[in-house]
């Protein structure tokens, strides 16, 4: 998925922080000669969107993995024994 962005001022000291049209902000993960790498800064909350954008042109990002949920995921927290409605503590009573 192609998306237009443009850089803003990061905070991060040294790192660059990126927004597109739809409200995402992107950091940047990784940089090598031919791209680098950002991911979506709100990854520590589980969203796993990473992208790349390419050196040759910095106002478009390319989305290997989007900002969609992935409830195969969410339904595998929710099933631990520890949550507190899980079908594997409700066994149980």
């Amino acid at each position: 998925m192609e998306k237009v962005i443009r850089e803003i001022g990061g905070s991060r000291g040294t790192g660059l922080t990126y927004k597109d049209d739809d409200g995402y902000t992107y950091w940047k993960n990784r940089q090598c000669r031919m791209h680098l790498t950002i991911r979506c800064a709100s990854w520590r909350a589980g969203c796993r969107a990473k992208g790349k954008v390419f050196n040759s042109d910095t106002s478009k990002v390319f989305l290997t993995t989007g900002h969609e949920t992935h409830p195969e995921n969410q339904l595998a927290l929710r099933v631990g024994p520890h949550y507190p409605f899980s079908p594997v503590r409700l066994s149980r009573w």
